[in-house]
């Protein structure tokens, strides 16, 4: 990840329509003063420009149903007869205008060839309904380029990231509880500013800008430890992500700048493996059988290694700037890689010289990418506005976009086959956590829950 200066001064992007109390409609990193944020309730924007409507945060409903939906309001609640502008009419500006930040400049040949490699799905798919939007439960997005601040343990365990802190939120009561605080002091001496998140196995992990990682039990909420895992100067976490497999203890994998994958033991924090890169390590994922490890970075190649040696076994090439998002299928011979290319490539382990297939995004780069735990479908996320899911047995050919305004914080299928799909927005005024659900398993969850 770009490296972003000091603790007070982080470089983040917003949704920012100017109708509704917007600047402007670029994606480039905007300077916001964090150490003045402490009693948002979101991240705050630069100044807006005049406007012709003026929208606060009492003009917008907490929570829009899936009723309400159905009956013609807009599920992020935006009012829509207020603004001299159509839903229609600003997607298709906001298409328009929206710049994609990229950290290589690409040539017109290789975008041109780029272009006729990404694959054009139908987009008739319509495996998740819209189900509710709830703004009790509120995302932020610290550094503009990492989105892995949203997880989920059940259909009744969400966590996020807001601010300096972890929060869980429980779809059955609607209600948000604290689990790991880390704003520190009224001087702000002890704050870590989060970068990542992970929620497994009793467990609950933040990582830092520094280097931190903190530790919580869910079980009690206790605190199982705060350090560093590396006390290089370009030290940001990236990535976190806690783990397990039968026969094996619980494991948390962590990605930092400083080049270094490392899997730790857990609650022990006794190191395991390392995997050492050229450059910042941005994202990985563990194979199902947990030998191997793919990773992404500050590189067009993505690398899958042996997790015991850390040699790299392959190299995956076909991306044109740096990587951020990286999925391994749960039967083990799929992978896929999320990057600012604004494409997601689908790679076989078995014959990794191409990629299987390319999924393009429609505004920005791919900022996470998931596969559901029953390996049927696969989620993208772009910085912003829009989610895709996509049918892997069609080999990727059908999707469903979901279409909405607002930083994407992240996303998160519920474990045991996908029931929902959680997507976490980041907005000043509209910040939410939005649900949809499967389909063909509404009716059942909705006796469940």
């Amino acid at each position: 990840a770009e490296y972003m200066g000091n603790s007070k001064q982080m470089s983040a992007t917003f949704f920012r329509p100017a109708e509704y109390g917007g600047t402007d409609d670029s994606d480039e990193p905007c300077s916001v003063d964090w150490e003045d944020s402490e009693e948002e309730i979101s991240p705050p924007r630069v100044a807006a420009k005049p406007r012709r409507v003026s929208l606060s945060a009492a003009d917008s409903d907490e929570e829009i149903t899936k009723e309400q939906a159905e009956a013609g309001k807009d599920i992020q609640g935006l009012p829509w007869e207020t603004l001299y502008v159509t839903r229609a009419m600003y997607r298709e500006r906001r298409l328009l205008q929206y710049h994609n930040y990229k950290n290589l400049e690409i040539e017109e040949s290789v975008q041109e060839r780029l272009d006729q490699e990404i694959l054009k799905p139908r987009t008739d798919g319509s495996w998740y309904q819209f189900w509710l939007n709830s703004r009790a439960a509120r995302c932020s997005v610290i550094h503009f380029q990492l989105r892995h601040l949203i997880c989920c343990t059940s259909p009744y365990g969400v966590y996020l990231m807001n601010h300096f802190g972890v929060y869980h939120w429980n779809p059955l009561s609607k209600k948000v509880s604290s689990v790991l605080n880390l704003a520190g002091d009224e001087l702000g001496t002890g704050r870590v500013q989060v970068s990542s998140i992970s929620a497994n196995c009793d467990y609950a992990v933040a990582g830092g800008f520094f280097g931190e990682i903190c530790c919580v039990r869910l079980s009690d909420r206790k605190e199982i430890f705060n350090t560093r895992v590396t006390y290089d100067e370009n030290a940001i976490t990236n990535f976190v992500s806690i783990g397990s497999s039968p026969g094996r203890n619980v494991r948390l994998l962590t990605c930092n700048n400083d080049g270094l994958t490392r899997i730790f033991d857990l609650p022990t924090m006794t190191l395991l493996h390392t995997n050492r890169q050229g450059h910042a390590v941005n994202h990985a994922s563990l194979s199902p059988d947990q030998k191997s490890m793919v990773t992404v970075g500050d590189s067009t190649d993505a690398y899958i290694a042996d997790i015991e040696t850390g040699q790299t076994i392959t190299t995956l090439q076909g991306h044109v700037d740096y990587g951020f998002a990286s999925a391994w299928h749960p039967h083990g011979l799929l992978v896929a890689t999320g990057n600012q290319d604004m494409t997601c490539r689908i790679w076989d382990i078995r014959h990794c010289r191409s990629s299987l297939s390319v999924l393009g995004g429609r505004l920005g780069a791919i900022r996470s990418v998931h596969f559901s735990d029953d390996g049927e479908l696969l989620s993208m996320a772009e910085p912003a506005d829009f989610v895709h899911v996509f049918e892997v047995s069609s080999g990727f050919r059908r999707s469903q976009v979901i279409d909405l305004f607002g930083e994407v914080a992240g996303t998160a299928f519920a474990p045991h086959g996908a029931s929902a799909l959680f997507i976490g927005v980041a907005d000043r005024t509209y910040g939410s956590l939005m649900e949809f659900r499967r389909k063909e398993l509404t009716n059942l969850s909705s006796i469940l829950l």
